[in-house]
């Protein structure tokens, strides 16, 4: 059975519930953005009545404004660097992949909590939210298996030559998918001898299974 994803991103503005935080921002963005700039517009009129010195710096509240303002600063810096991540191909599609490992576990959860007599989007985002260790697990065994990989590979001079060669075609117009399909067809003789058969490598293998 395939569940729906569970929202548990909502909207302080109108509850609307979202997978991702990265499709919550720019809900808010594109969304409210008119809201935003009607406020902001009756903020400029109040800002026009500015106060003299004397009467900020007498104002208790002054220091923990510019405080709170800091911490503000901070908590936006960080949700930026989410959208970040989020924006990222190959986390969204590790992430893809890890909720694809998963789903079974989260149908299991799902069906449990309406047998309980939770209503299917409480009943979703329970299943989620009960099964987000399992998704966080898979989601790092990739990036630890690609870390792994990196290292071996990051001072190969093949690797660099190859990936140099994909960046040269991508700043030259060509897509990530068509730049990569190029490379591959050009480099992959390159590897041939990873591929001649081995007598001893297969005796190896022969010697383990027994």
């Amino acid at each position: 059975m395939n569940v729906p994803a569970a929202k548990p991103h909502r909207c302080s503005l109108c509850e609307r519930g979202f997978t991702r935080r990265f499709d919550l921002r720019r809900h808010e963005k594109i969304v409210h953005q008119e809201e935003e700039s009607e406020q902001e517009e009756g903020d400029s009129e109040v800002d026009d009545m500015d106060l003299d010195d004397s009467q900020v710096n007498d104002n208790p509240e002054s220091e923990a404004s510019e405080v709170y303002e800091s911490e503000s600063e901070e908590e936006s810096s960080g949700e930026e660097i989410s959208d970040e991540l989020e924006d990222n191909a190959t986390y969204r599609e590790w992430y893809a992949q890890a909720m694809e490992t998963t789903e079974e576990m989260r149908a299991e959860k799902y069906e449990k909590y309406i047998a309980e007599g939770l209503d299917p989007e409480q009943a979703k985002e329970k299943a989620y939210m009960k099964t987000l260790w399992a998704v966080k697990r898979a989601f790092f065994n990739q990036f630890t298996t690609f870390l792994w990989s990196f290292a071996h590979l990051k001072d190969d001079d093949l690797y660099q030559e190859i990936t140099d060669e994909l960046e040269d075609k991508m700043d030259y117009g060509a897509d990530i998918h068509t730049a990569i399909k190029r490379v591959v067809a050009k480099y992959q003789a390159k590897f041939d001898g990873l591929f001649l058969y081995d007598e001893d490598a297969d005796e190896e293998m022969e010697a383990d299974d027994v």
